[in-house]
């Protein structure tokens, strides 16, 4: 039986229901992606320096500031507040408007992987939408469900947006149990982390 390794910042709190929230991604590698120092000050804090976007922190930006557009689409209630993209990492505030069917996770998920599709493209690497599903047809523990599944679909994209959260975690599992495939899969992840700093 496959477990979620997903564990709640606050265990006990509703991240289905209303709240504001400081929400910090942090850039896999803690690579410099999203922005950089712009001036003349020696200082970090000098006046004239300014955060200048790369041109993937403006896509990111731009993805955060959709967030309500799309999250509608699936009768979320959502409001978005300050964002900065810092060299490695992000900051925004989220607001739940109301009760939702997605929980917070699951917007900031869908969120980042906009961002990792952004950062793939401008790298001139093929996204999970153009992407060949990535499964061991011979392997013997590959699930009958996912190979009916896979049959359906002609890219990676299609095939994981059909999937329930439990079907995606077993094939990610899958995935995970092919060396090669999870390596570039890794890579090829903007952001590795996710932490729900604040209930403000």
């Amino acid at each position: 039986m496959m477990t979620s390794t997903y564990r709640p910042r606050n265990p006990g709190h509703d991240y289905y229901g209303r709240g504001t929230y400081l929400i910090t991604l942090v850039v896999s590698g803690r690579e410099r992606l999203l922005s950089h120092l712009t001036g003349t000050g020696s200082d970090a804090l000098a006046r004239d320096n300014a955060l200048t976007l790369t041109p993937l922190g403006e896509k990111v930006e731009q993805a955060w500031l959709k967030i309500p557009e799309l999250q509608a689409v699936h009768g979320n209630c959502v409001v978005v507040h300050a964002c900065v993209c810092m060299p490695d990492h992000f900051h925004g505030v989220i607001e739940v408007l109301e009760p939702m069917d997605w929980s917070l996770g699951d917007i900031i998920q869908a969120f980042k992987a906009v961002c990792t599709s952004r950062w793939q493209r401008l790298q001139g690497l093929s996204t999970s939408t153009d992407r060949p599903i990535s499964v061991d047809w011979g392997s013997a523990g590959l699930p009958a469900w996912l190979r009916e599944r896979a049959l359906q679909y002609d890219n990676e994209g299609a095939l994981i947006r059909s999937l329930s959260k439990k079907q995606r975690q077993e094939y990610y599992a899958l995935l995970a149990g092919n060396s090669n495939r999870f390596s570039m899969k890794t890579t090829m992840t903007l952001f590795v982390s996710t932490i729900a700093t604040a209930r403000l």
